[in-house]
């Protein structure tokens, strides 16, 4: 009896990059006995390219407010990855969330 075929989606596939030796060398220091440099490599990857909250909606908007300087400001970031003042000579961590603004509505009704 022959091994069971894989779907498509499941097929891992070769890719060949460059890094430096010295990365390569810290990587494999870092790595376990159990873990192989392709699945660990992998994992990275998921990680970067995988939304840090879900997918983020272009329609809606965070409003913030800084306490210390009087700007406010609108952003696609989520409340747990805004934590300073956009303002590039005030960056205050005094700034305090006003609510969401969703620009996909409607208000001419």
């Amino acid at each position: 009896m022959g091994r069971k075929r894989k779907s498509l989606a499941q097929k891992r596939v070769s890719m060949s990059i460059s890094i430096p030796r010295t990365l390569m060398l810290d990587m494999d220091k870092t790595l376990t006995d159990t873990q192989t440099r392709s699945r660990w490599i992998e994992s990275l990857i998921k990680r970067a390219i995988t939304p840090v909250h879900g997918s983020i909606d272009p329609n809606i908007r965070y409003e913030w407010e800084c306490l210390a300087c009087g700007s406010a400001w609108a952003t696609n970031r989520p409340k747990e990855q805004t934590f300073a003042c956009m303002k590039r000579h005030c960056r205050s961590e005094k700034i305090e969330y006003v609510g969401i603004i969703n620009q996909g509505e409607n208000h001419d009704e």
